[in-house]
């Protein structure tokens, strides 16, 4: 009878979230508008870069944000970030209000106690820290 036989099961469904974009997503660098450093109280001492990146207009929209730690680079403790936003389609009339948001990027516990450490945000120097 028919009510016996196995009913078809329905193709999944694919969310955006299921793997690369159709297409590039357009990014720019994000303007850095302010950076400071925040020790954690926990053992061992987390660091974490509290920034202040700007929207340039109504069509730009924050989209990460990216550390790479490097140890030594021309003998100095070199943190790098980038940080980017997602640009409008082009010919999109954007409206001109200029924002900002907060990203804040744990860097972690491995730091010797002590050491310096220069940040670059986006290619450009922003602070220096000593480690905790």
């Amino acid at each position: 009878s028919t009510i016996d036989q196995p009913k078809p099961e329905p193709a999944p469904t694919v969310s955006p979230d299921d793997g690369p974009a159709p297409f590039p997503i357009p990014t720019q660098r994000a303007p850095i508008e302010s950076v400071e450093v925040a020790f954690l109280e926990s053992f061992p001492v987390q660091h974490v870069l509290q920034i202040v990146a700007g929207l340039e207009n109504g069509c730009i929209e924050p989209y990460g944000s990216q550390a790479v730690t490097t140890t030594v680079v021309d003998g100095k403790n070199v943190v790098e970030v980038e940080v980017t936003n997602v640009v409008g389609p082009p010919g999109t009339a954007c409206d001109a209000s200029y924002r900002t948001y907060e990203e804040n990027i744990n860097l972690g516990k491995d730091f010797e106690p002590g050491s310096e450490w220069d940040v670059y945000i986006n290619g450009e120097f922003q602070i220096s820290f000593t480690a905790q």
